[in-house]
């Protein structure tokens, strides 16, 4: 099994500063994660849906995530006092307002970013497998253990060369950019992020 990630270590600070540090810090650690682990399994579902690849979202999770949390507070507080408090009700209104409006303007500063996203095509059945066997396989460590890595590399290149094949069979005159296997194996060229399904 791969060695679990761990929050990076505040050594070198005092002792007051690192505990006052350590909270935040594994907060936002926590969050790094989970999102990357999100864009990551969602990659293809995203590209097929919405022909889109975002990797910006999970920098812009950062501000996102609490910020919808402080939202779902202030609109449940609102519910709460709307009855028997009105004021405090509308006071927590505006505030639910101002921290939508804030993620709206993050949103919009993060998508500014260079390379922040792409369209790509559709991805077909057979990259999408390929690309999910391969995280896995990465992910859980199964890949890289020592028992029949040979066939298992073999294996692997042998099906990225198939999909290559299938993916420069399909191109068309109109080129779209490519961003295959997301960080297991980035390729930013000009071709096709996954094989496109035949058109009908």
């Amino acid at each position: 099994m791969p060695p679990a990630i761990t929050a990076p270590s505040s050594q070198g600070t005092s002792p007051r500063a690192s505990a006052a540090l350590r909270v935040p810090a594994k907060f936002c650690w926590d969050i790094l994660l989970v999102s990357l682990a999100a864009w990551l399994g969602a990659i293809p579902l995203v590209a097929y849906y919405f022909n889109i690849v975002t990797p910006v979202s999970t920098p812009a999770n950062l501000l996102a995530v609490p910020l919808c949390g402080l939202v779902l507070i202030s609109n449940l507080s609102s519910l709460i006092l709307a009855g028997w408090f009105p004021a405090g009700a509308e006071v927590f209104n505006h505030a639910g307002w101002g921290m939508m409006e804030w993620i709206r303007l993050s949103s919009h500063w993060f998508a500014s970013w260079p390379r922040a996203y792409w369209y790509v095509s559709s991805p077909a059945c057979f990259g999408s497998t390929l690309y999910y066997a391969i995280l896995i396989g990465v992910s859980t460590g199964w890949l890289l253990e020592p028992k029949w890595r040979a066939w298992k590399f073999a294996t692997l290149a042998l099906a990225l060369v198939t999909w290559c094949g299938v993916a420069w069979g399909d191109m068309n005159v109109e080129k779209t950019p490519i961003f295959m296997l997301a960080l297991l194996v980035p390729i930013v060229s000009q071709g096709r992020f996954f094989p496109t399904r035949s058109a009908i």
